[in-house]
C-alpha cells in the first residue's frame, strides 16, 4: 500500500483553520466557549496554528454527559477550540480516510447516513427475498478500540511522522481503560472508528467474497441464500474481529429469514417496506407524552414545543417509511387533536403538511457526526465583518 505524504503542513495553515472555525460553529454559535473563541479569533487561531505546527497540541479535555438514544451512552464533547483543531485535521485528511471505505459503509460519510443505509439494506433484502440475513455488532465498540492497533493501521496509511504524532497525542487524551477507547462526540474519533472497521469490510467483501454487506459504524449485516454459508462466515468474522482488531462481538451472529424482517437502525426492514421498530414506537410514544405534559404545564413555550414535535416525527416522515397509522394514533393523543381533522395551526396538521412536502422532494443528504446549523441564527459578527462571511 502506498502511504500518503504532504498533508501535515496544510493543517495549521491560516485559511484551513479559518474554514475549520466556520464548520465548528455550525449549531454551536450560542455556546459560551464558541463566542469567546470567535470574539478573540486571530490570537486564538495563531496560537492553535503554532501548537499544531510545533507538535504541542493535544487537546484540553471533554465535557461529558449521558444520553439514551436508545441505549445509554456517555458523550464526550471536546471544547470548542479542540473542535476547530479536529475540523482542521479532517479538512485535510478526510479524503484519505474516505479512500479506505467501501461503498456500503454509511456512518460519518458525506452523502451517506441512516436513511441511505436503510435504503441499501432494503435493496439487499429485495435481492434475497427467499434468503437469509446475518446481523452482528461489536461489544462496547468505542470504549474497546485499541490505540496501539489503530496506530499501526494509521502508520500503514500515512507516512508523515508529524501527522502520526498528532494522531497519537489526540488518542492519548482519552482512555476508558489503559490504551483503549475513543470518545463518542469527537469528529476525529468518529473517523478513526470508521477507519478501524473498514479493514473488517475488506475482509468480508474481498477475502470472503460477500458483496451484499451494509455497515453503519459497528452494526453490520450480510445477506446470502444459504444459511450454512452465513454460519461459516459468522465464525470467520468473529475470529477476525478478535484476532486482528482485538474486539469482541456483542452476541453470536443472528441469522434470520429475509421475509420475516430485520430490526436495523431503529426500523424494521422488509423487502417491500420499512416500518418503525417496536423499540422506536415505544420511545416515540414516551417522548411525545413527556413533551405534551411539559407543554400543558407551561414548562416550554409554543415555538419550542413545535420544534420538539417536529424532531420527534422527523424520521417517521421519511417518504420510504410506512408509518401512517402509527402517526395517526400519535396525533390523536396530542392536545385533544383527532385523527379526523385539525385546525391549520395545530401540530398534527403541520406535521402532515411536512410529510407531504417531503414526499415531493428528494431527501437531503446527511452529514454524519456534524450537527446541523441552527436556522435563524445570524452569522458571527467577528467572522462576518473581518472575513466577509
Amino acid at each position: 500500500m502506498k502511504r500518503t505524504r504532504n498533508l501535515f503542513e496544510a493543517i495549521p495553515d491560516w485559511d484551513n483553520l479559518l474554514a475549520a472555525t466556520a464548520r465548528a460553529l455550525r449549531g454551536k454559535r450560542e455556546r459560551w466557549d464558541a463566542r469567546q473563541f470567535v470574539g478573540n479569533l486571530e490570537p486564538e487561531l495563531s496560537a492553535l496554528s503554532r501548537e499544531i505546527h510545533s507538535g504541542t497540541f493535544s487537546g484540553s479535555g471533554f465535557r461529558r454527559f449521558v444520553i439514551h438514544d436508545p441505549k445509554r451512552r456517555t458523550i464526550s464533547a471536546p471544547a470548542f477550540r479542540d473542535r476547530v483543531a479536529h475540523h482542521a485535521i479532517m479538512n485535510v485528511c478526510e479524503p484519505e480516510f474516505e479512500r479506505v471505505q467501501i461503498c456500503h459503509s454509511y456512518a460519518c460519510r458525506t452523502g451517506k447516513g441512516t436513511l441511505a443505509a436503510l435504503r441499501a439494506a432494503q435493496t439487499m433484502a429485495r435481492h434475497h427475498p427467499d434468503g437469509f440475513w446475518m446481523k452482528m455488532d461489536i461489544r462496547a465498540y468505542f470504549d474497546s478500540v485499541s490505540h496501539e492497533r489503530l496506530m499501526k493501521l494509521l502508520e500503514r496509511r500515512f507516512a508523515e511522522r508529524e501527522l502520526l504524532d498528532l494522531y497519537a497525542r489526540i488518542l492519548a487524551g482519552y482512555e476508558t481503560q489503559a490504551g483503549r477507547g475513543l470518545p463518542i462526540g469527537s469528529l476525529v474519533s468518529q473517523h478513526f472508528a470508521n477507519f478501524y472497521l473498514a479493514h473488517l469490510d475488506h475482509e468480508i467483501t474481498r477475502r470472503m467474497e460477500f458483496g451484499d454487506l451494509v455497515r453503519y459504524m459497528d452494526d453490520f449485516v450480510v445477506w446470502h441464500e444459504d444459511k450454512a454459508v452465513l454460519r461459516e462466515a459468522g465464525r470467520r468474522i468473529e475470529a477476525f474481529v478478535h484476532e486482528r482488531l482485538d474486539l469482541k462481538l456483542k452476541r453470536p451472529p443472528l441469522i434470520q429469514r429475509v421475509r420475516l424482517g430485520m430490526d436495523f437502525l431503529g426500523f424494521r426492514v422488509y423487502p417491500d417496506r420499512l416500518t418503525p421498530s417496536a423499540g422506536t414506537k415505544r420511545r416515540v410514544r414516551n417522548k411525545l407524552a413527556r413533551i405534551e405534559w411539559e407543554f400543558e404545564h407551561g414548562f416550554v413555550p409554543e415555538r419550542l414545543h413545535q420544534s420538539r414535535l417536529q424532531a420527534v416525527f422527523a424520521r417517521l416522515l421519511w417518504p420510504e417509511v410506512s408509518s401512517r397509522h402509527f402517526r395517526e394514533r400519535l396525533i390523536g393523543i396530542m392536545r385533544g387533536a383527532t385523527v379526523a381533522g385539525h385546525e391549520p395551526g395545530q401540530p398534527g396538521r403541520q406535521l402532515e403538511q411536512q410529510r407531504q412536502e417531503l414526499s415531493l422532494g428528494e431527501p437531503q443528504p446527511e452529514r454524519a457526526g456534524e450537527p446541523q446549523q441552527q436556522s435563524g441564527v445570524p452569522p458571527s459578527p467577528v467572522l462576518s465583518k473581518a472575513h466577509g462571511w
